[in-house]
């Protein structure tokens, strides 16, 4: 039987919000990444599918909890770094090779 691919991957997110800081994302498809770029509203859609899990806090240092209802609270870098991290995933993989 052949094994699937990992699906999901966890970039380290210390860069925009500290130390031991992390998301889980999803892998985009080629035409999910297509659409998002039509509009706002259509890269929110791609961030709200595929930003899985974080144990990102707000500026108080309380936890945002569920990204699905959290991703319009972030400041502009966290959503930057979301952004990259999805379009380029294997970015950290290259840089740590």
């Amino acid at each position: 039987m052949v094994e699937r691919l990992c699906t999901t991957y966890r970039p380290d997110s210390t860069e925009v919000q500290g130390e031991d800081s992390w998301v889980e994302l999803s892998y985009i498809t080629r035409d999910e990444a297509d659409a998002s770029f039509k509009s706002e509203a259509a890269l929110d859609k791609v961030l709200k599918e595929h930003v899985i899990a974080w144990n990102w806090k707000d500026s108080e240092g309380k936890p945002f909890g569920d990204p699905k209802d959290n991703l319009r609270k972030l400041f502009i870098p966290e959503r930057h770094f979301l952004i990259e991290k999805l379009f380029h995933p294997d970015e950290e993989k290259r840089k740590n090779s």
